[in-house]
């Protein structure tokens, strides 16, 4: 009985170190931010070069905060429950444009909701040929947006960065995501990490 009681201390200092030494190892390991596999249905019949070009441009805004973005042909729909986050980024004719609705001088919208965006591909051409501007660069700024208004809460618009309401300026660099927005999308997707685990398992 005596050998019993005296283990019991030690058996409870050794079971509470371990439980320390677990919930360190847990917090040293960083919350794991999903890919964002983006479905792109191309109604305007971009050159492939083109398009190519522009999502790579646009996917380095959101490598530079952590962000992994993979551009796929397709419906997001279809992507499943593959542990990472499924959107849709149309590219509009001006015909769909037209049938849309869309305001005046919008190059793009999305949609957080149905997880859709779209773009308005003759618009861009217009922009970059009016300020003279590479086309390659205004359609990344337009694809890049529009995902940062999926990624991010409503109501998203700044005066300046990436998120930028009105542009009239010549685009001949990537506007960057303000430093408290890079922290907002990766919470937010670590937050529908969470989620997607539990689809998963």
């Amino acid at each position: 009985m005596a050998t019993t009681l005296a283990v019991r201390p030690a058996l409870a200092v050794f079971l509470a170190a371990i439980a320390f030494t677990n919930r360190q190892a847990v917090a040293a390991q960083p919350e794991q931010i999903p890919t964002v596999v983006v479905h792109v249905t191309d109604y305007a019949h971009v050159s492939a070069r083109q398009l190519e070009t522009s999502q790579r441009i646009a996917g380095r805004v959101f490598a530079k905060i952590g962000v992994p973005v993979v551009w796929v042909d397709g419906n997001g729909a279809e992507g499943g429950c593959d542990g990472a986050v499924h959107l849709d980024m149309v590219i509009l004719t001006p015909a769909m444009t037209a049938r849309g609705n869309a305001p005046p001088g919008a190059l793009g919208r999305a949609a957080r909701e149905s997880k859709r965006a779209a773009v308005y591909y003759e618009r861009i051409m217009d922009y970059a040929a009016r300020t003279r501007g590479d086309l390659d660069q205004v359609l990344a700024l337009a694809l890049a947006h529009e995902l940062g208004h999926l990624l991010l809460p409503a109501y998203s618009h700044t005066k300046r960065g990436l998120m930028r309401a009105v542009r009239t300026d010549r685009i001949v660099e990537m506007p960057n995501l303000l430093p408290t927005q890079a922290a907002t999308i990766r919470m937010m997707l670590i937050v529908e990490a969470a989620r997607i685990r539990s689809c998963v398992l």
